[in-house]
């Protein structure tokens, strides 16, 4: 855009042929703009004219099947229109605006709101992409419904496209023509202008003698004469002026050896000054600059020289531009300190002293500069960092202070100032103790802070009881840390203090319940015992009393008689189970810490015998199992339990069952494995609860607890236990189990 902007302004044939084009153009784009504009209001009335006059056609097809209410034969008059290119859509609904009959018979049934209020023909939507026409359905004068269809512009954005480029390429054409007549009309006007050019161009390139020739009586053979007369007067002055300039060298010779003498004196000021320095004229162009300058700035001394300051948008937007107007037009110096971000894109922050000064009988400015960057960077992480801590402080839930040697407060944060009563910490600064609400604690903290400073020595922990004039308790936990110099002497305290009367509250109920919780738990354990001994013995006389009838009537019973009373000692046997395993994991939960050292590996080997292992199944230990000091007896029971479930739920005569064990941490990860049917994984979480069993008891004998005995039991020493699925088949129990059992 640079080069053709520049390019026009160079050549007059050249604008004379753009602007005759350019007008050309227009008024032809305006001719097509306002010729489409009319045939597309042209179309729009037609299809308009043409979606009425079909409405019109359907309500008189559709009077007689309105007025019968024969609603097969309005959705055959509806189907018969769909065939129509520019059809979007057509119904027929009743007085009511209910759809009766719809191209898309999806839509019948449902109810039309924008119905016209008078019963005659009309254009709901007209445009660009739609025409929405209703007519009322008049039979012998009454009004039966309304037909209502959409018509698209399909067709007529087609026609109106080529329309519209049928107009475009007219133009173009017409723009070509046009522009190249007014190429040729340029060309000859402009002609004896160029001739005029090409002479000023060889004078300029030395030909002194070159000059136009006569072109005519009219503006420009007058401007021809004219431009010969001025050669003529110029080569005159370049003779004088050649005799000036040899008087003049032999001066300048003389004074250019005394500034050279001065100059470098300044030069070696200017670059040796440990400030950056920059002049400028009064029109705001550089004309001096340091090697000090372009290291703060950025960029070399040839481009800070090359600059204006009037045109340097930073120092518009830093304010130094206006100091510098204000020191040019008063003469008084001025100083400021500002953030720039420099041209060479340097960030930095200068102190900045501006003053104006002549030379040569010329006003100039003067800048120097240091770079403060360091140092205000410094200051500004400093209040970052204080305004950081400060939030940090107002957020924690407890109150913090520090105060001088002679307990006057230096600072809080927001929790401890609202406790005394203040709006804002800074209002606390100066005040002592007893100066605010909470003098009933200034004789504490005031000892406390005394303490601290006087050895020099953290006191962290206490807790403190106040009793306030009107009788409350309240509960303080403080800490105290002595605050010092780089050489070790305390200049202050600083301190926390956290209201924890709740917590004490708290204490004292929680250890309430604890006992409640001791006694609930002994009595517990006695019903237990109590009620699995007291019922023991009924069942046990019960299957003695079953044992004895089946004796005695054996001759007389049937099979059926037999097979009751086999349930009838079978059920007894479950019930006793059932309640040596509920005081199992009644006592679970407090089992004595039996601590000892265990051989997991002969627990397992032992296992085998004490669980009566079928014949067919067979107890391994699956690589290095640990030796530890641990409760034997309750991971006793686990083991047993997980491996008599494996037992007793296996599907086959046969089976494996694997014992393993890793470390992990802090903790042993054990794995009961089996090969049997498995445990569908939407049962994982149910087999862990009381008398959860997936199968009939009648199919396996079980009281549901053994599960939950071991989970209740590893929960207890703070383990976790889990099942998967195995592949191909089977389950996998894990427990962790801790290396180390704390003693009580």
């Amino acid at each position: 855009m640079t080069s053709l902007g520049g390019l026009l302004r160079q050549n007059l044939r050249l604008q004379l042929i753009l602007a005759v084009a350019t007008v050309h153009g227009v008024l032809m784009l305006l001719f097509v703009w306002d010729f489409t504009q009319r045939q597309k209001s042209m179309l729009l009335d037609h299809q308009a004219a043409q979606a009425t006059a079909m409405a019109q056609m359907i309500a008189t097809s559709a009077a007689g099947w309105a007025a019968a209410s024969d609603l097969t034969g309005l959705q055959e008059i509806i189907e018969a229109q769909k065939p129509h290119p520019d059809l979007e859509y057509a119904m027929v609904l009743d007085s009511q605006g209910q759809v009766l009959a719809h191209t898309d018979q999806a839509r019948i049934g449902q109810f039309v709101r924008d119905l016209p209020a008078a019963a005659k023909p009309a254009v709901l939507q007209r445009s660009a992409w739609l025409v929405d026409v209703a007519n009322p359905i008049v039979l012998a004068g009454r009004p039966f419904g309304w037909v209502r269809l959409g018509m698209g512009q399909r067709r007529t954005e087609a026609e109106l496209g080529r329309i519209t480029r049928n107009g475009v390429l007219c133009a173009l054409g017409a723009i070509v023509i046009g522009t190249a007549i007014a190429a040729l009309l340029g060309t000859r006007l402009t002609a004896r202008i160029y001739a005029i050019r090409a002479v000023s161009q060889a004078v300029r390139a030395g030909d002194r003698e070159a000059r136009v020739q006569p072109a005519g009586a009219d503006e420009v053979g007058q401007l021809a004469g004219d431009f010969n007369g001025m050669l003529d007067s110029l080569r005159l002055k370049e003779r004088e002026i050649a005799q000036l300039n040899a008087g003049l060298e032999r001066l300048v010779g003389e004074r250019t050896k005394e500034l050279a003498e001065v100059l470098d004196l300044n030069r070696n000021l200017v670059e040796t000054a440990a400030l950056g320095i920059l002049a400028f004229e009064a029109g705001g162009q550089c004309v001096l600059a340091n090697e000090f300058a372009s290291r703060i700035i950025g960029g070399t001394v040839e481009q800070l020289r090359s600059q204006n300051f009037r045109q340097i948008d930073s120092w518009s937007q830093s304010g130094l531009r206006a100091a510098a107007e204000q020191a040019l037009a008063t003469g008084l110096p001025q100083r400021v300190e500002i953030g720039i971000l420099t041209s060479f894109q340097r960030n930095v922050v200068l102190d900045c002293s501006l003053s104006r000064f002549e030379a040569r009988g010329l006003t100039h400015l003067l800048l120097t500069f240091a770079d403060t960057t360091r140092r205000k960077r410094a200051e500004e992480d400093l209040a970052r960092a204080q305004q950081l801590l400060q939030l940090v402080l107002d957020t924690i839930p407890i109150g913090v202070f520090w105060k001088d040697r002679a307990s006057r407060f230096l600072g809080c944060n927001l929790h401890a100032a609202r406790d005394a009563g203040l709006a804002a910490p800074e209002q606390i600064i100066g005040r002592t103790d007893f100066e605010l609400p909470w003098s009933a604690m200034a004789d504490a903290f005031r000892a406390d802070d005394r303490a601290v400073m006087e050895t020099a020595s953290a006191k962290t922990g206490i807790e403190e009881k106040i009793v306030h004039p009107g009788g409350q308790v309240q509960w303080v936990r403080t800490n105290r840390l002595p605050l010092c110099h780089a050489n070790g002497v305390v200049f202050g305290v600083l301190g926390t203090y956290e209201d924890i009367s709740l917590r004490k509250r708290m204490e004292a109920e929680q250890q309430k319940l604890l006992d409640e919780l001791v006694r609930s738990n002994a009595d517990l354990e006695q019903f237990a015992y109590v009620a699995s001994h007291d019922l023991k013995s009924p069942l046990r006389a019960i299957e003695s009393l079953a044992g004895w009838l089946q004796e005695d009537l054996e001759p007389v019973l049937t099979g059926q008689s037999r097979e009751h009373l086999r349930l009838l000692r079978q059920r007894t046997e479950r019930m006793e189970r059932l309640l040596n395993d509920l005081l199992a994991y009644a006592r679970a939960g407090r089992m004595p810490v039996d601590l000892m050292a265990t051989d997991v590996a002969r627990l397992v080997r032992d296992m085998g015998g004490l669980i009566n292992l079928p014949e067919g199944f067979v107890l391994r230990q699956d690589g290095a199992l640990p030796v530890f000091t641990t409760a034997s007896t309750p991971l006793n029971t686990v083991l047993t339990n997980l491996v008599n479930n494996a037992v007793k739920h296996h599907d086959r005569k046969t089976g494996v069952i694997e014992v393993s064990a890793r470390e992990d941490g802090d903790w042993y990860e054990f794995s009961v494995a089996d090969d049997g049917r498995g445990i569908p994984p939407e049962f994982h979480e149910r087999i862990w609860g009381m008398f959860q069993t997936l199968r009939p008891r009648d199919e396996v004998e079980g009281s549901g607890i053994g599960l939950a005995l071991v989970q209740r039991i590893v929960t207890r020493y703070g383990g976790r236990v889990s099942v998967a699925c195995r592949q191909p088949r089977g389950s996998l129990f894990r427990f962790t189990w801790p290396k180390t059992i704390p003693t009580p």
